[in-house]
């Protein structure tokens, strides 16, 4: 998307990172946010601008 800001044209992008929790309850707090940070992560090396989820 492009934003236009005192005739400065600024290009906004966004990376997404997901996670799907597990149904067993052997997942934890930092377990599953450490698989969404690696989730944004992707996205940001594959080019950003996308929505990775694992």
């Amino acid at each position: 998307m492009e934003v236009f800001e005192k005739d400065v044209r600024l290009r906004v992008t966004i990376s997404i990172g997901g996670s799907f929790i597990k149904p067993d309850k052997s997942e934890t707090p930092k377990t599953i946010i450490k698989r969404t940070d690696d989730a944004l992560y992707q996205s940001k090396e594959n080019g950003r601008n996308r929505c990775t989820l694992l």
